[in-house]
């Protein structure tokens, strides 16, 4: 019996392989990718070279396995759903339910078999391109394909999983032949449907999460605010888009039932159709909606980051080669004394480094003050260290940090003449609200403002004020009038730098250097700077780039299934339409009109969701150094463009195997 059931296994194989080759490259690819994941995790070039990036790909290893057993659930419910026909005659041919269960056992086995060929083989291949481009991104040099050998703990680990999803689809098959009679499952295919109801609650509670979505996004202000409100923002609306896919669109077209152009005959088909077709693909649209905005989304804000990373770089070391910087810590303000004392400390120190192997060239103090305050566009005040809800502080104010550097500085950094009197303060500002205004308010005192320029360090991801006051001692009464009483504060951080060229660099040189990284001193030149944003950043730009490819093989794969879905349960409602007598001209347009409805309505709402995120997302990106919307904004726009193109790449492509099936 068991040669009998493997001839049958096979037949059915070759039979339906218009969906499971799809099956067996979709669901191998995305295996594929968690078995490049695993193999980064475990090499030993990537452990010694980039350990921060490894907390990055276990996150992501996690969520594409997450997300491959949602696919391959989705697309084995597509697979049975078009045999009940078939699994109905074997039982009426005379074979019993465990030769059934044989057959799809064997099925099953063979199609996993090339699953698991195409994720070992093609994930070792692929790693290995996956691995250049790694590198390439974190700008390593003398990497070689070597340093990625094949990973048998990546084998084992995938193989694993892969026999995990195996038992189980072979569980969920078996189930669906052992509770239902042979003729209840020959009469699946051929039970008529009835008219969806009109879900008012389900529309309410849509609206309501879509609002609340909405909102929590677009008045968002600030980097804490942003992360706080995220994943609240992200979970209402998904659960909007399922609800208003489901009742809003039935709702819709029973509202369209109603009007006089109904009766027409292109409306009549079209309307009709629809209707019955949101019943049972409400889900997949929502689905499709969701996966989409999440490629957008990923993509966009890999393009971001990929494109500040150079001006990070540039802007960490004051546009200097060299930086020491110590780091004074106190709860309350220093003196004026202090002050020098410390700036002349940093300066000898980075001269008795550099001295003996070169000259100093383009040394420039920079003495900064830093605390935490907060903040609107009127007023600076103290933040106590016993205060509540911080990520959410009340008459419009916002948590944030001030910093505070003298005129002085600013002038001979820019190369300016600027004057300022008492009273009178040039601000910048990683937030725009504050950019731009002309009066601010620090305890007893009023300021006078003018727009200055940026000296804080670009790698400084949190919400800020940068205040250039006329001289050091007014800095100092600034910070006092930003303390909080009796030490209640959060204290003053104080970052004397001094910033310099070497007329000549050398590896003894940059060895001198490093040596001065100790206690409250922190020393670094550009090189190993670039090195850690592009470490830090790069973990970030692959994990984005490997999500932003596994949400595109999802919007692929629920698209193909969903249209050779549709195409099986047409071809026969189209042939009842040709009998009656409709032209061919009149069934191919109703047809090419539900198509499009259908296809192009999650990528209009996966683009509304994605520019009512804008906000939210730029206010994130001030963690890598973004702090410009529009500079978002504006790849955002290049990668909706992009999305959509290939979007429409695979409207035209799952269309063709639509038309093939049904005619």
């Amino acid at each position: 019996m068991t040669t009998i059931a493997a001839r049958f296994a096979l037949k059915n194989i070759k039979a339906n392989r218009l969906v499971n080759i799809p099956f067996i490259i979709s669901n191998g690819i995305m295996f594929l990718l968690y078995n490049v994941m695993v193999s980064l995790q475990s090499n030993e070039y990537v452990l010694s070279r980039h350990k921060d990036l490894v907390t990055f790909v276990q996150y992501g290893s996690w969520l594409i396995l997450i997300l491959a057993g949602v696919f391959i659930l989705y697309s084995n419910r597509f697979l049975m759903s078009r045999r009940k026909q078939e699994l109905a005659l074997y039982s009426i041919l005379g074979l019993e339910k465990r030769h059934i269960r044989r057959i799809l056992f064997i099925e099953l086995l063979v199609l996993f078999i090339f699953m698991t060929m195409i994720s070992t083989l093609g994930g070792f291949i692929f790693g290995k391109l996956i691995f250049a481009g790694l590198n390439e991104l974190l700008h390593d040099s003398g990497v070689k394909l070597m340093h990625y050998p094949f990973s048998g703990q990546a084998f084992v680990m995938t193989g694993i999983f892969e026999l995990v999803f195996f038992l189980v689809l072979f569980v969920v098959n078996c189930s669906k032949i052992r509770s239902k009679a042979p003729l209840a499952l020959l009469a699946g295919e051929k039970k008529g449907e009835k008219e969806p109801r009109s879900n008012w609650i389900l529309l309410v509670i849509g609206l309501a999460a879509l609002g609340y979505g909405y909102h929590q996004a677009l008045h968002v202000d600030g980097f804490l605010s942003a992360m706080t409100q995220i994943v609240f923002a992200v979970l209402a609306v998904i659960l909007a888009t399922y609800s208003l896919f489901v009742s809003l669109s039935v709702i819709y077209l029973k509202f369209r039932r109603k009007r006089k152009s109904y009766y027409k005959a292109k409306n009549f088909l079209n309307i009709s159709g629809l209707l019955y077709r949101m019943k049972s693909h409400a889900v997949g649209l929502a689905s499709m909606a969701i996966m989409a905005c999440g490629v957008i989304l990923t993509l966009s804000t890999v393009f971001v980051m990929y494109s500040n990373m150079e001006k990070t770089v540039g802007g960490i070391l004051h546009n200097r080669y060299y930086e020491l910087n110590s780091v004074q810590v106190s709860e309350h303000t220093p003196s004026l004394a202090d002050l020098q004392q410390w700036s002349s400390e940093v300066e000898e120190k980075a001269r008795q480094a550099t001295e003996p192997h070169t000259q100093v060239r383009d040394g420039i103090h920079i003495t900064q003050l830093t605390t935490a305050v907060l903040y609107s566009n009127q007023e600076l005040k103290p933040v106590f260290a016993n205060q509540k809800d911080l990520s959410n502080p009340k008459d419009g104010f916002k948590i944030g940090f001030v910093v505070l550097g003298s005129l002085d500085e600013y002038n001979r950094y820019f190369g300016t003449d600027i004057k300022l009197s008492q009273g009178q303060a040039l601000i910048y500002s990683n937030r725009d609200s504050m950019s731009d205004i002309k009066n601010l308010k620090i305890g007893n005192m009023t300021y006078q403002l003018s727009p200055g320029k940026n000296m804080v360090l670009s790698n400084f991801a949190v919400d800020y004020v940068f205040l250039v006051l006329p001289d050091q001692k007014t800095m100092l009464e600034v910070s006092d009038l930003l303390q909080a009483p009796d030490g209640m504060g959060m204290g003053t951080s104080t970052n004397p730098y001094f910033a310099w060229n070497a007329a000549d660099r050398s590896e003894a040189l940059d060895k001198a250097v490093k040596e001065l990284n100790h206690d409250n001193f922190i020393a670094t030149n550009q090189m190993d700077a670039r090195n850690e944003v592009y470490s830090f950043n790069g973990g970030f730009l692959f994990l984005g780039l490997l999500v932003g490819l596994v949400f595109l093989i999802g919007t692929v794969l629920v698209t193909y299934y969903k249209q050779v879905n549709e195409a099986y349960e047409d071809r026969e409602k189209y042939q009842i339409m040709k009998q009656v007598g409709l032209p061919d001209a009149l069934i191919r347009r109703t047809a090419a009109s539900q198509i499009v409805w259908l296809f192009f309505a999650p990528l209009i709402i996966a683009i509304i969701h994605c520019l009512a995120a804008g906000k939210i997302m730029s206010n994130l990106l001030i963690l890598f150094g973004v702090s410009n919307m529009t500079f978002y904004m504006i790849r955002l726009g290049i990668v909706t463009v992009v999305f959509a193109l290939i979007y429409l790449l695979i409207f035209f492509l799952t269309s063709r195997i639509y038309y093939r099936i049904v005619h």
